[in-house]
C-alpha cells in the first residue's frame, strides 16, 4: 500500500449540486519495490481505505490515474528520455480508475534491480465532504531473477502528449492527432494496453501498412458499481 492520501470535498454548484474534487498530480518518491533481482510478472492497481474497503464510484471516490516510474539501474525511458519529463525514469506501469490488470506472457517479466521507484497519482472525491485514508494498492507478481528461462520486457509509453501531461485541446467536429516514434527498443511485442476516461469507445492497435487490426479493447460500462 501507498499512502495514506486525502481528497477535498467536491465543491458546490450554482444549481446546488457538487461536481467533484481533484488532488492533481502528486509526487511519491522513493516508493517500496516488492522485490529486489527479480522479474515483476504481474501487475495490479486499486484503491483503498485504511479497513480494506474497495473504494470507487459507489463509495464517491476515484483512482483518476497513477503512474509508477524507474529511475536508475541503467534504465531510460524508450519515447521521453531527452526530456525533463525523463529525468523521473522509465514509465513501465499505469492505471486509471478501470484498473485494469497487466500480466505478462509466461516466461517474461519486468525487471527489478537496484533502480529507485517513484509514482505520480491523481485522486478524485464525488462527495461534499472530504476522503481521508485512501491508499493506492499494488498486487505485484514476481519470480526471483534466477529463475530460469526467463525474458526482460521492456516498457513503451506512447501518449496523445508525448512527453507532457497526457492532455489535450480537442476541437469542435472531427479530428486527428498523430505522433511518431523512430523505434529505439526493437523486438517482440508481447502485449498493449491502454486507458480512456468515461465516454471513451475503444483503444485499437492496427497496422497501418496491411490494414491488420492487431487489437481492438472495447470499453465496457456498468459491469461493477466501483468503476
Amino acid at each position: 500500500r501507498y499512502g495514506p492520501f486525502n481528497v477535498q470535498g467536491a465543491p458546490m454548484t450554482p444549481d446546488g449540486t457538487h461536481g467533484h474534487a481533484h488532488t492533481g498530480n502528486r509526487f511519491s518518491f522513493f516508493i517500496r519495490k516488492p522485490c529486489n533481482n527479480c522479474y515483476v510478472t504481474g501487475m495490479t492497481a486499486s484503491l483503498v481505505y485504511q479497513d480494506g474497503r474497495v473504494a470507487g464510484w459507489s463509495t464517491d471516490a476515484q483512482l483518476h490515474h497513477m503512474v509508477m516510474l524507474a529511475q536508475g539501474g541503467g534504465k531510460t525511458d524508450a519515447t521521453c528520455a531527452v526530456s525533463l519529463f525523463g529525468l523521473l525514469g522509465q514509465r513501465f506501469f499505469a492505471s486509471g480508475d478501470e484498473r485494469t490488470p497487466v500480466i505478462s506472457p509466461p516466461g517474461y517479466g519486468y525487471f527489478v534491480g537496484r533502480e529507485n521507484w517513484h509514482m505520480i497519482w491523481e485522486l478524485a472525491n464525488h462527495n461534499s465532504a472530504p476522503q481521508n485514508g485512501l491508499f493506492i494498492q499494488m498486487t505485484y507478481n514476481w519470480v526471483p531473477a534466477s529463475t530460469p528461462g526467463m525474458t526482460r520486457v521492456e516498457p513503451v509509453w506512447m501518449d496523445l502528449d508525448q512527453c507532457g501531461d497526457s492532455e489535450i485541446s480537442v476541437p469542435a467536429g472531427a479530428s486527428t492527432r498523430s505522433w511518431t516514434w523512430n523505434v529505439n527498443r526493437p523486438g517482440r511485442i508481447i502485449g498493449a494496453g491502454g486507458h480512456i476516461h468515461d465516454g471513451g469507445v475503444n483503444v485499437a492497435v492496427q497496422n497501418t501498412t496491411t490494414g491488420q487490426m492487431i487489437c481492438d479493447s472495447v470499453a465496457r460500462y456498468g459491469g461493477s458499481p466501483l468503476y
